[in-house]
């Protein structure tokens, strides 16, 4: 009898550890969170940008303190490296993707694993108790992105939980300046650009060390304005072309990886052509948007 009483009391135990880590779990799943820093050895610095960013986030400007954060910037110019360089390290960092069937709240609560809003409420006010602030949210909202359901949700959701209840800062990140645009948070935004790289950047010590790693050798000063002149100061596609043209010969494979990268972005034009030829619109209009869309991706 005795022995079964002790085997009872140890179930009992189990079961009420069991149910407080079961209590537990979602704050500790916000808490463990974090974002991995870029390396060194893929990082070009931006350190006003840098600073500038970590400002915004961490601010407790009573204006602006409960506002959440725009990320916008166009493809490839580094926006994720630079949240990552700015927020890596730090708890309480929770990166969340959504897409046209996966609204911003079902998501969060995925992640969490809990049913509703009131747990994830319960969530974030034990992890904010825990860290001494408020727990950071990053939205990732990818182009194909274009549900105007999911696109109110995280706006009402940036409102909800970032200004009125003030319980989480939220970023929300995007490279399409129509989807940010619609998301608004009821006016309680501040917008971050991210711009891409100048060319007196692409010629610091520390992107020159950069290229040298992704491309295995010295990338020298005319090649960097060849690059400069296809693709700007989009960091990605600078890389995509310096890792194409790591092998062989310093020069016949970087002319290869240029010439790869040129019908690359021509058929990126191709198929947003192809968008807007399906929409309705004529070749002349198609032509028309097509060199607006050129001139203005000049310019920051």
């Amino acid at each position: 009898e005795q022995q079964r009483q002790k085997e009872e009391q140890q179930r009992q135990k189990e079961e009420q550890q069991r149910q407080k880590e079961e209590r537990e779990r979602p704050f500790r799943t916000i808490l463990d969170s974090k974002v991995v820093p870029p390396s060194t050895d893929s990082y070009i610095p931006r350190n006003e940008l840098s600073d500038k960013l970590k400002v915004a986030v961490f601010s407790q400007e009573e204006d602006y303190k409960d506002f959440f954060i725009s990320i916008t910037g166009n493809h490839e110019v580094g926006k994720s490296q630079l949240i990552r360089h700015v927020l890596g390290g730090y708890s309480g960092v929770l990166e969340v993707s959504v897409d046209n069937d996966l609204p911003p709240r079902t998501a969060i609560r995925s992640i969490l694993g809990v049913t509703d809003d009131s747990a994830v409420v319960r969530a974030f006010v034990e992890a904010k108790s825990q860290l001494g602030r408020k727990p950071i949210i990053i939205f990732d909202v990818h182009e194909q992105v274009t549900n105007p359901g999911v696109i109110k949700g995280l706006s009402n959701f940036a409102k909800d939980f970032g200004f009125e209840k003030k319980l989480v800062k939220v970023l929300v990140v995007c490279s399409t300046a129509g989807t940010a645009a619609g998301i608004t948070g009821d006016g309680r935004r501040v917008d971050f650009f991210v711009p891409q790289l100048t060319r007196e950047e692409l010629d610091s010590a520390d992107a020159r060390r950069v290229f040298e790693i992704w491309h295995g050798q010295r990338v020298e000063d005319d090649d960097v304005e060849r690059i400069f002149d296809l693709v700007g100061g989009r960091i990605g596609n600078i890389k995509d072309i310096l890792v194409f043209g790591m092998h062989g010969g310093p020069k016949g494979t970087l002319d290869k990886a240029l010439t790869w990268m040129e019908q690359k972005l021509l058929l990126d034009v191709q198929h947003y052509e192809a968008i807007d030829l399906s929409g309705g619109f004529g070749r002349k209009e198609v032509c028309l948007a097509s060199w607006l869309a050129h001139e203005v991706a000049r310019f920051p």
